[in-house]
């Protein structure tokens, strides 16, 4: 069985700022855009593969009403590359595998340090569901041109409660990278980039609780603590 798709976003406005002191009148241009297609295999009965090619564009333009001559452009864009396989081992195991890669480039008025950077990645996760309980174990690598190696991972445990309900306890580790902005915007009276930032690393617990009320009623409640750091 074989499957093909696009998917394109596209997203436009401006938005005004007030200013307390009166010498300048903001405001900003932006258009966010993105496109991506997909292919997806059933090669054999337990195994299925999806390949994905993707480009994005966020594009910010800023002027000022009371001076012509003033604009800066911010123009950031991401082409990406993914590619997932799932293996249904038997009735209650399934593995997930792939990989991973974006590269973003940079163009502005301002000058930057840096314009472009890239990220591969790898991971696997393995799915259990049983009936007195299921469970969730999950890693990922990421290699990254400008912040080096990053290993997290993800794990949950869930067990039903009679015929409707459900209690899930998870963990998850984040790792996001600085943007260009973050690092290098230049000081323009109101905000400065600082070069010294490092990637923010975060440890998230949840519990969580599911009830299926009616056919199409659907309740979920949690309570949730995130640690970041960096």
């Amino acid at each position: 069985q074989f499957s093909a798709g696009v998917n394109v976003l596209d997203q436009r406005g401006k938005t005004e700022y007030d200013n307390p002191f009166g010498l300048q009148k903001p405001y900003q241009d932006y258009a966010i855009s993105s496109v991506a297609v997909f292919t997806e295999l059933q090669a054999t009965e337990w195994w299925t593969s999806r390949l994905e090619f993707g480009h994005s564009e966020d594009k910010q333009s800023a002027y000022d009403k009371l001076n012509f001559n003033a604009q800066d452009d911010y123009n950031t864009y991401r082409d990406s590359a993914s590619w997932l396989n799932t293996f249904a081992l038997n009735e209650q195991h399934t593995l997930l595998t792939g990989a991973d890669y974006n590269e973003d480039k940079l163009r502005s008025t301002q000058p930057y340090n840096e314009n472009s950077r890239w990220n591969q990645a790898a991971f696997i996760q393995h799915n259990y569901k049983g009936d007195l309980f299921s469970t969730e174990l999950g890693w990922r690598h990421d290699k990254n041109q400008q912040f080096g190696n990053e290993n997290t991972w993800n794990a949950a445990v869930s067990a039903p409660v009679g015929q409707t309900n459900e209690f899930v306890l998870s963990y998850a580790e984040g790792f996001r990278t600085p943007t260009f902005n973050n690092l290098y915007w230049k000081f323009d009276g109101w905000y400065e980039g600082n070069p010294n930032l490092k990637p923010e690393k975060s440890k998230s617990y949840e519990l969580q609780w599911r009830s299926q009320l009616a056919d199409s009623v659907r309740l979920e409640s949690s309570v949730y603590q995130t640690k970041v750091r960096d």
